[in-house]
């Protein structure tokens, strides 16, 4: 991590450059945020804590020498010998004395006593705990260590997490969204996809996205009419066997475009913000693979993003978020999902 931007960081999250910070990279808190939430019908999710414990590891390029990372894992130990290799100072590495593949990191933390005591001791020095995205398990760690949540209370963190808050925040705002609605029971869902039953006829194809999907996860394209209808009767009788009718979904037009596009916001907890970078986006069939940095932008389009991006920082700010936040921008020529850097993040 550069220290010039580290330094930054901290300074907007915990009001000085020099304060520790404890990292837990927990990439799949959307779990945790979706619990309240009805999202699309889709059979249970396979195991993938392995393949996500693996991830963790990469929060070591976020760290700075003075910083610690927990992890499931001891960090690989090429993986380590790269890095160094690379002229990184690497944080400190602290490992769970009780792991259960199944478990989060954070679980795993919480029952591990000397784990739980390297950490206060750390709390009692000052450190911060920055997860990647927090949950109410992270609200709990920091509380048992003593250490001060350098992220909003969890309740917050959820909220601005939502596509469904996302797409309404950039209305609100007065960008311009791909369009589309959100849709939060069975019968707006129905409304919706009537309405836009010429578009499916035509081949013109519609997204519907779980307001806490991710990375492809949640994210269902409709080709046609007969799919659309197939969805629905899903829901019907979801609806039909759990006498909830809920469905948080926001539903929008697959547009042509030229790239994606992602740009990273950071929001210091007096309300100052600014545009970290602005990064294209690499994408396989709705899933993640990657960025190009810089983008490939004229100097009006990366104003219009500047301008886009504080209308973003002062709005979620005013709803209690501080913060890194990722968003993606939507234009003509983008399609725009929304999310928050999750700690938010977000």
């Amino acid at each position: 991590m550069s220290t010039r931007y580290l330094r930054r960081l901290k300074r907007a999250l915990t009001g000085s450059a020099d304060t520790p910070l404890v990292l837990l990279c927990n990439f799949e808190a959307e779990a945790q945020w979706a619990r309240g939430h009805v999202g699309l019908p889709a059979p249970p999710a396979g195991a993938t804590r392995p393949l996500v414990a693996a991830m963790e590891e990469l929060g070591a390029l976020l760290a700075g020498a003075d910083d610690t990372i927990v992890l499931s894992r001891p960090l690989d130990p090429a993986y380590r010998d790269y890095l160094t290799h690379q002229g990184l100072a690497l944080p400190t590495v602290l490992v769970p004395e009780n792991c259960r593949p199944e478990r989060s990191t954070t679980a795993n933390a919480m029952d591990s006593p000397l784990l739980l005591d390297r950490l206060r001791r750390l709390g009692a020095a000052g450190a911060h705990l920055l997860p990647m995205g927090t949950t109410v398990d992270e609200e709990k760690l920091a509380r048992r260590c003593g250490l001060a949540l350098a992220t909003p209370a969890a309740t917050v963190v959820e909220r601005v997490n939502s596509k469904i808050y996302g797409r309404r925040l950039a209305e609100a705002a007065g960008l311009r969204p791909v369009p589309g609605t959100c849709c939060e029971t069975r019968q707006e869902l129905t409304e919706v996809l009537t309405r836009y039953r010429h578009r499916l006829e035509s081949g013109e194809p519609l997204v519907v996205k779980d307001a806490y999907g991710v990375s492809g996860k949640g994210l269902l394209v409709l080709e046609n009419p007969t799919r659309a209808a197939q969805l629905l009767r899903m829901v019907d009788r979801r609806a039909a066997r759990t006498g909830d009718d809920r469905i948080h979904v926001v539903v929008e037009e697959w547009l042509p475009k030229r790239c994606d596009l992602n740009y990273q916001i950071t929001i210091a907890r007096d309300g100052r913000s600014g545009l970290d970078f602005v990064k294209q986006a690499l994408t396989a069939q709705g899933v993640h693979q990657g960025h190009l940095m810089p983008a490939e932008l004229s100097a009006e389009q990366y104003r219009q993003i500047e301008y886009a991006a504080g209308e973003v920082a002062t709005r979620l700010y005013a709803d209690g978020y501080h913060g890194v936040v990722g968003w993606t921008p939507s234009s003509a020529s983008t399609r725009r999902s929304t999310r928050c850097w999750r700690s938010t993040r977000g």
